[in-house]
């Protein structure tokens, strides 16, 4: 569809997140299309962020736990395993739902799954754990993506997806300087 219009989600629970005809445009995009592009960015920071921690804290698992260094790349294929699956469940929850809904959504769920890590203390539950926090960290990545192209006009969509898709860098070195 061309800017300005879109189509609308259908379905008993639908709700569209703007409506496009009371949302005023400017040639860069929607007037909200700098929030959306904020907001971006710090999803995407917090998701690198959580897959950096655990990278960092690894060493310091694999020794509190009493688990091989198998085991402890397990965890990362649970996580890697449930953002594929995330990244499905949470775009039907955007399509259905709306993409802020999901976004939110998601990163609410982020922070319950990063927080929830001081309740674990064996290798099934951090499994487990993990697999629920991907869940979350794939929902983030497609609402952000939709609500980006739904902003911004064609011509600075590229360069606005790029700025927020940049924040995956920046949130593994605060991980980083942080661990």
């Amino acid at each position: 569809f061309p800017y300005g219009m879109r189509s609308a989600p259908s379905g008993p629970h639908t709700q569209p997140d703007t409506d496009m005809k009371t949302l005023p445009l400017s040639p860069g995009g929607s007037v909200h299309r700098w929030k959306v592009l904020w907001a971006g960015f710090v999803a995407y920071l917090f998701d690198s962020y959580d897959l950096m921690v655990l990278a960092i804290a690894m060493p310091v698992l694999l020794k509190v736990l009493d688990i091989s260094l198998p085991d402890g790349g397990l965890l990362g294929s649970a996580t890697g395993l449930g953002a594929m699956l995330g990244s499905i469940v949470f775009g039907l929850i955007a399509e259905n739902r709306g993409r802020r809904f999901s976004l939110i959504l998601a990163l609410v769920w982020l922070g319950v799954g990063m927080g929830a890590v001081y309740l674990v203390d064996t290798w099934s539950s951090w499994m487990v754990l993990r697999f629920i926090t991907g869940l979350a960290i794939g929902g983030v990545w497609g609402p952000c993506s939709a609500l980006i192209a739904e902003h911004w006009a064609p011509h600075c969509r590229g360069r606005a997806a790029s700025f927020v898709f940049s924040s995956f860098a920046i949130g593994a070195v605060v991980a980083s300087v942080v661990g």
